[in-house]
């Protein structure tokens, strides 16, 4: 009868611990890059990557405290197979933020419903020039190295 008593207080416990300890890695892992690049207006276009190689589909909700992006939420399909598929947002930051660092804050959801929260951010460096324009038939195109400044 002991042996049953300490048979069943094992089992119980090992049936505890297995609600505590934390089990298999879930396999979630989004990620986020920029790059930088300038457009033909002479702003800065910063393209963001966001990536799922989970096996459903993700919905990324992003936010950037600059203004200028392209949308607010973007659907990453399924990664089958793994490892990696992506969508892309863009932003596009007035010219004079040479030098600045801009944020965009991902906040990734799948459907089980993991969430994770994710960062990236892309400095807007060198300047972008402005658009060419033409004085007295000589094209002339200058670095912009004032303007409106980004504030985070």
């Amino acid at each position: 009868m002991r042996y049953l008593r300490v048979g069943f207080v094992l089992v119980v416990t090992l049936g505890c611990l297995s609600f505590v300890l934390p089990g298999p890695a879930s396999g979630h892992a989004a990620t986020v890059t920029g790059t930088v690049d300038c457009a033909p207006s002479g702003a800065f276009l910063i393209t963001w990557t966001i990536t799922n190689d989970f096996p459903l589909t993700m919905t990324a909700d992003v936010s950037s405290p600059s203004l200028g992006l392209s949308t607010s939420s973007v659907s990453v399909a399924a990664a089958t197979p793994p490892p990696l598929t992506s969508s892309t947002v863009t932003q596009t930051v007035p010219v004079g933020a040479a030098g600045q660092t801009v944020t965009l804050n991902v906040t990734a959801r799948w459907p089980d419903p993991f969430v994770q929260q994710l960062s990236a951010s892309a400095l807007l460096d060198p300047p972008c020039q402005q658009p060419s324009t033409e004085v007295g038939g000589i094209s002339v195109t200058q670095p912009v190295i004032a303007g409106p400044q980004l504030t985070g």
